[in-house]
């Protein structure tokens, strides 16, 4: 019995050769994706530059210093003055500011950008944050750009695919932001119902949405999104969502509203979503009467 079993073994070793190596090789194998992933993983926020929402960002930003301790900053904005003639502006100065030296990021996947200094200094959707991510992040690099609403698709994705290859480079993790607005000029109740639809778009990463969301750049929020998608998130965590109506209590003046948060792991729940529309002053008594009358109530829906 001992005799036939040594045979086996010796005619068979390189089969058990063979199962010893797909134990010991497989399993490695099948893990390294999710280590890669997990060692690029980077934080992707939205943040208002509404200076009456400044308290609530910076308390924001301090609650993802508990999540991650970046080693580079990246914030995105609209550009809105449309100032160059580039769609796209790009800066990584060094910011001499009141609270001290904000340190400029060291790269060169930008240099095909226009790079100005001045002009997003001008801008108020980055400047109005530069001082609270100094107070939060004192030691991470800075880089930040400005992005014209009529920025091409192409423009669009090529800053998407060099923020990515930016940011996976060994030893660096990056927080990306975006500094952006929502809602303006409408009433709380509507300015509601606007963020409610770009709150759900965010929630589940739809890019065809968000490209129709009421805010000042929804450039900003697709290449967040995009840039999620590529980091394996899967929903969005709400800080807050609020406006100056509710602010000032006024529930009739004009606002601008705004949305916080962060991209996760964690899907958000699928709700369905129905709108209606109220319209008054339809002026039913005088020729839309008559036309009802003569063509019928059904001619309305024909366009």
């Amino acid at each position: 019995m001992a005799k036939s079993v040594k045979n086996f073994f010796a005619k068979h070793i390189w089969l058990v050769m063979l199962f010893a190596g797909f134990l010991f090789f497989i399993p490695a194998r099948l893990s390294e994706p999710s280590l890669r992933k997990s060692e690029s993983k980077q934080m992707i926020a939205l943040i208002p530059h509404l200076d009456i929402a400044g308290q609530t960002r910076q308390r924001f930003l301090q609650k993802i210093k508990l999540q991650i301790n970046p080693s580079d900053v990246i914030v995105l904005s609209t550009n809105h003055f449309g100032s160059s003639e580039a769609n796209i502006v790009f800066d990584s100065s060094t910011w001499d500011i009141k609270q001290g030296n904000v340190k400029g990021g060291q790269h060169n996947e930008f240099s095909n950008l226009y790079n100005s200094h001045e002009l997003v200094v001008s801008d108020h959707g980055i400047r109005n944050v530069v001082p609270d991510i100094y107070n939060v992040f004192p030691g991470s690099g800075f880089t930040s750009f400005l992005i014209k609403n009529s920025s091409s698709e192409a423009e669009v994705r090529l800053l998407i695919d060099n923020i990515n290859s930016f940011c996976q480079i060994k030893n660096r993790s990056c927080l990306i932001l975006g500094s952006v607005d929502m809602s303006h000029y409408n009433p709380s109740s509507l300015a509601e119902i606007h963020d409610g639809f770009t709150l759900n778009a965010l929630q589940h990463l739809n890019i065809e949405k968000l490209k129709k969301a009421e805010t000042d750049s929804p450039e900003v929020l697709t290449i967040l999104t995009e840039l999620a998608k590529i980091q394996g998130y899967s929903g969005f965590d709400l800080f807050e969502r609020s406006d100056t109506g509710i602010v000032g209590n006024n529930n009739e003046m004009e606002t601008t509203s705004w949305i916080i948060g962060n991209f996760s792991s964690t899907p958000n729940e699928i709700s369905d979503s129905s709108y209606l529309i109220f319209a008054g002053d339809i002026m039913l008594d005088r020729s839309v009467n008559h036309i009802f009358k003569d063509q019928g109530f059904e001619r309305i829906f024909d366009n």
